[in-house]
C-alpha cells in the first residue's frame, strides 16, 4: 500500500514539476519567439493569408491567451484584428478525432469587410474551408467542439465599395455556442446577441434577445430605434438567414411604428437626398401596425391592422416588392 502511494506521489510531483516547467519555458522570450513563429506560419499557410500574433500567454496548460492577433486579407489590408483571444481547454481531455474547448472569449475584436462587384475580401477563407478542391480545401485534423465562445466589445465596418457606402456595428456582445466544427459538418447556436449599427449617417439601434442557429435566427422581444423613436416591437424569426435569395422572415408585430417626418428621414438619410412623401399621407399621423408580417424579397404578407390618425385599417393580404 505504501509503494503504491509512494508511487502516485512521485507521479503527481513529476506532473505538476512538468506542467510548471512547460508555463515557464513558454514564457520565456526566445521560445515565445519560436512558438509565434511556427503557430502564425502554420495559420498563414492554412488560410492563405498574413497572420501576425504579438504575444501568447499560458497560465497553465489549460488556459491560453493570444494578444495582439492580426489576419490580413489578399490585397494587403486589414481583415480582423483581435486585441485578446483567450482559450481554455483540458489537454487530458482530449479524445480520438476530437478536440474540446470550454471557453473561447474574443476581446475587442474588429473586422473590416469590404464588398466589390466581384465579391467581398472574406470570400478566400470560404472558399478555402469549402472548395472540392484537395489541393485547396483546409482539412481539420480533428472535430472541434466549442462549449462556448464570448464576443466581447467587438466592431464590425462593412464597406460596399460600387456605392461608397458603410456600415458599422459596434458593441457587439454575444455568446455562441459550436458543438460541431468539421470538414464537413458545422453546426452552431447562438444564445445571445446585443449591438449598435450605423449606416453611415443613420442613427439605429437594436436590442433583444437574438438566439437560433444557421438554419433558422430567432429575435425574442426585439426593438430597433432610429433616432431615438421606436420602430419596431416584436418577436422575428428568418429562415435560412445567411441566404438572400431562400431566406423567410416572420414577425409577430406588437407595434410597427412610423410617421411622415420619420419616413421622410430615413429615406434621406439612406439616399442622402431630400425626400418629402406627398401631403396626403402626411394626414395619416403616427402610423402603428399589429399583428403578423411574413414573406421574402418579393412578397410580404399580412394580417393585422394599421391605426392611423384618420382611423383603422384591417389587413388579410399580400403586398408585392
Amino acid at each position: 500500500m505504501k509503494r503504491i502511494l509512494l508511487v502516485i506521489g512521485v507521479f503527481i510531483v513529476c506532473t505538476i514539476l512538468t506542467l510548471g516547467m512547460s508555463v515557464m519555458l513558454l514564457r520565456s522570450s526566445k521560445v515565445q519567439t519560436a512558438a509565434i513563429s511556427l503557430l502564425t506560419e502554420q495559420l498563414s499557410r492554412g488560410l492563405g493569408a498574413d497572420v501576425h500574433i504579438e504575444k501568447i500567454d499560458l497560465a497553465f496548460l489549460n488556459s491560453l491567451d493570444l494578444k495582439g492577433v492580426y489576419v490580413g486579407d489578399q490585397q494587403g489590408d486589414t481583415l480582423a484584428f483581435v486585441q485578446s483571444i483567450r482559450v481554455r481547454f483540458n489537454p487530458f481531455a482530449i479524445e480520438e478525432d476530437r478536440l474540446d474547448f470550454p471557453l473561447i472569449e474574443l476581446i475587442e475584436p474588429y473586422i473590416a469587410l469590404q464588398q466589390t462587384e466581384s465579391g467581398t475580401n472574406l470570400d478566400f477563407l470560404i472558399r478555402a474551408f469549402a472548395s472540392d478542391t484537395p489541393s485547396e480545401k483546409v482539412e481539420l485534423p480533428f472535430l472541434i467542439n466549442m462549449d462556448c465562445i464570448n464576443l466581447r466589445n467587438a466592431r464590425v465596418r462593412y464597406h460596399h465599395l460600387p456605392s461608397n457606402t458603410d456600415l458599422l456595428i459596434s458593441d457587439v456582445n454575444a455568446d455562441v455556442k459550436l458543438p460541431v466544427l468539421g470538414n464537413d459538418t458545422l453546426v452552431a447556436w447562438l444564445d445571445k446577441l446585443s449591438l449598435k449599427a450605423q449606416l453611415q449617417s443613420i442613427d439605429a439601434h437594436v436590442v433583444g434577445g437574438f438566439h437560433g442557429g444557421l438554419d433558422t435566427l430567432y429575435a425574442d422581444h426585439l426593438q430597433v430605434y432610429y433616432k431615438g423613436k421606436r420602430l419596431l416591437l416584436g418577436n422575428v424569426s428568418v429562415v435560412n438567414p445567411l441566404s438572400i435569395d431562400s431566406f423567410y422572415v416572420s414577425a409577430n408585430c406588437q407595434d410597427l411604428f412610423a410617421n411622415s417626418m420619420l419616413i421622410q428621414d430615413l429615406i434621406s438619410d439612406i439616399t442622402r437626398k431630400p425626400f418629402e412623401l406627398p401631403k396626403e399621407l402626411k394626414t395619416l399621423g403616427d402610423i402603428h401596425y399589429r399583428g403578423l408580417l411574413e414573406g421574402n424579397l418579393d412578397v410580404l404578407t399580412l394580417h393585422g391592422a394599421f391605426t392611423t390618425q384618420r382611423g383603422t385599417i384591417t389587413t388579410n393580404g399580400h403586398l408585392s416588392i
